[in-house]
């Protein structure tokens, strides 16, 4: 899959998705009646220390200790991702910035670590035993199928759209392409496995 750019047409997939493009538009259209500049960032994945609770990067390390077959899998799927410090370095350059004014941006360190890539360093940094099953090419092809059948998915309950949402990203991945903004600003982001080192070093540590 190529990563999303600039200026790739934003299709949101859930209700969530929509009402987040919703408010880009209600920011737009402000803008011009009031008169304010504005700068829109749309963020791949943020990581770092305090971590959302409940989410990827609190699951992982145990459903790896339980070698669940999900964390085991090298899934495909290629994520972007951005250091929370970097994401911070960057809110605070924006302003500063005329070249910024009305657009909208990507934010991405562009290192884009597949899903499998991130199950492996995040049991590298806990210390945990990680053997990884690599998908055969038909059990791929059928599980893209299956993920891929979204007119389908869009009917069903709140619940299977999500959870067919989340298999299509372990798959296809969710990367973009952060370039333009980090050219801008003369950004320099952490090395990923730096970072995780560092999110789960601050959130591990004993009391």
């Amino acid at each position: 899959a190529a990563p999303l750019r600039d200026e790739t047409p934003c299709l949101p997939r859930t209700p969530y998705g929509r009402t987040k493009l919703r408010a880009e538009e209600i920011v737009r259209e402000q803008g011009v009646k009031s008169g304010y500049r504005h700068t829109i960032l749309r963020l791949c994945t943020v990581y770092g220390p305090g971590y959302r609770t409940g989410g990827m990067f609190e699951v992982l390390p145990k459903i790896l200790r339980k070698q669940s077959l999900v964390a085991r899998v090298a899934w495909p799927g290629r994520m972007s991702l951005v250091f929370l410090e970097d994401l911070a370095r960057l809110l605070l350059a924006i302003p500063g910035e005329q070249r910024t004014e009305d657009r909208t941006f990507l934010v991405s360190s562009g290192e884009d670590p597949s899903f499998g890539d991130i199950a492996a360093q995040v049991a590298r940094v806990h210390g945990l035993d990680h053997r990884p099953i690599s998908l055969s090419s038909v059990a791929e092809r059928f599980a893209r199928r299956v993920t891929g059948t979204w007119p389908l998915w869009k009917h069903a309950p709140y619940s299977i759209m999500i959870a067919a949402w989340r298999a299509s990203l372990l798959l296809e991945g969710l990367f973009c392409d952060g370039t333009e903004l980090t050219r801008l600003l003369g950004i320099r982001y952490l090395p990923w496995q730096e970072g995780f080192k560092r999110m789960y070093d601050v959130r591990e540590r004993p009391a």
